[in-house]
């Protein structure tokens, strides 16, 4: 038996809206209804990025869990909406298989950023170029929004160690900045969480 998933789908364009609803309500197990009010914990949220800020998400994601729909390839805003407390991340543009996956994902409680957003993998290949268990937590630390100097105090470790390893997950992912380190980790992190 399916087990039923209530989707809200909020502050989208009125056609946007019709359509993506009829799409969504057309899957086995969807129900969905039309921003009608306060959610009920338990439904899936679909919010439309282009009409809500990430204080949205923090009121939403407060009371149900949160997908977020966007039309911009921003891994940077995508972060943002998960430190708001959103569960996923789609681009607009996604097929409509991906929009199923991130729904049922996100209702059981699982994050998902589809993979259009050009992520690079968490691992290159070759076995001495793969992350150590240490480098992997610096990762999620950094997936989570954490400044250097928080993922010292709560590894127990200097911030020097830290830099460190972050230093060692650039050269072996091949990042050369910022964005692209936290690009990395917001796809290990996903990664992670898929696997369970």
């Amino acid at each position: 038996m399916v087990q039923e998933v209530r989707i809200r789908l909020f502050k989208f364009s009125p056609v946007f809206e019709f359509g993506l609803g009829k799409l969504l309500g057309s899957v086995p197990g969807f129900q969905v209804i039309v921003d009608r009010g306060i959610s009920r914990p338990g439904h899936v949220d679909v919010v439309s990025a282009t009409s809500a800020d990430v204080g949205t998400v923090v009121r939403l994601s407060s009371r149900a869990r949160v997908l977020v729909l966007t039309d911009s390839p921003d891994t940077e805003q995508a972060q943002r909406y998960f430190l708001a407390g959103a569960l996923g991340c789609v681009h607009a543009s996604a097929p409509l298989r991906t929009v199923v996956e991130a729904v049922q994902r996100v209702a059981r409680g699982q994050r998902f950023l589809a993979t259009d957003f050009g992520l690079p993998a968490v691992a290159a290949p070759g076995g001495n170029d793969e992350l150590s268990p240490r480098e992997t937590e610096v990762l999620s630390h950094i997936a989570n929004g954490r400044t250097h100097d928080q993922i010292a105090r709560t590894m127990g470790i200097s911030r020097h160690t830290v830099d460190t390893y972050v230093k060692r997950v650039r050269k072996k992912l091949s990042l050369g900045n910022k964005a692209e380190l936290t690009r990395a980790a917001i796809s290990s992190q996903l990664a992670l969480s898929r696997a369970t």
